[in-house]
């Protein structure tokens, strides 16, 4: 029961880092390029369906891919670092970057569909708005901090919370890269529930720890809302 209790524990802190680690990675680097893909640069088109692109690969297919690329000794990553005379890493093969290379992999995957809904908030916020802030002499920093950001506040509300859900949710690529370890290093709330419902035909536990889950989601979905109610009212 104790060790139990323990892998419970190391299974609701990595979720919570997993998903800080990656809602935060994620809404930086997609915002980011999503104001570079707005703008009027060469072959546009096309960088917007390559960042669109593993969004569409099975998680399994490029869940695999990636145990290649991590791989300490045959995989790109380190040759790469190698080349560069740079200290290798054992990625997922290793209790402290196991995780990390995890979320990594994540932010990968999910950049490109929060850039496509970036880039909708970006092309319905009004020109005449951003070209009189130009007359007036507002640089592009200005324009993004205290004209875009604030219009786009209700889709990076809507973003955060479609990735705080599938966070929580995240389970095949763990189930595939690292099966929760090393060490339990990288087991998630909905690994647990797998192993212990289905694994250690314990559905009871299983059950549970669902019931957990559900109330953590639940209890952000709540707070959200209000936060979403507060400031419409507030704008009001």
């Amino acid at each position: 029961i104790a060790v139990l209790k323990q892998i419970f524990r190391q299974a609701l802190k990595n979720t919570f880092v997993f998903t800080l680690l990656k809602i935060v990675l994620e809404i930086s680097i997609s915002l980011i390029l999503a104001v570079m893909l707005d703008m009027a640069i060469p072959l546009r088109k096309y960088l917007r369906i390559s960042y669109f692109a593993p969004v569409i690969v099975p998680v399994v297919a490029s869940s695999i891919i990636f145990m290649w690329l991590y791989d300490p000794q045959i995989g790109p990553l380190n040759q790469f670092l190698k080349f560069l005379h740079l200290p290798t890493s054992s990625f997922i093969y290793a209790e402290d970057t196991a995780l990390v290379s995890i979320v990594l992999f994540a932010v990968w995957r999910g950049i490109g569909y929060d850039i496509i809904v970036f880039i909708s908030g970006l092309q319905g916020i009004n020109e005449n708005a951003i070209e009189a802030a130009k007359i007036d002499g507002a640089s592009e920093l200005q324009i993004f901090f205290r004209i875009k950001l604030p219009l786009l506040r209700p889709v990076l509300a809507f973003v955060v919370m479609m990735g705080l859900i599938g966070c929580f949710q995240a389970f095949t690529e763990v189930d595939i890269m690292t099966d929760g370890g090393p060490n339990n290093s990288t087991i998630l709330m909905v690994n647990y529930i797998y192993k212990q419902a289905f694994g250690n035909s314990k559905m009871g536990r299983g059950a549970a720890a669902s019931m957990v889950l559900f109330v953590i989601i639940l209890t952000f979905t709540i707070i959200q809302k209000v936060i979403n109610d507060r400031k419409e009212t507030y704008d009001d």
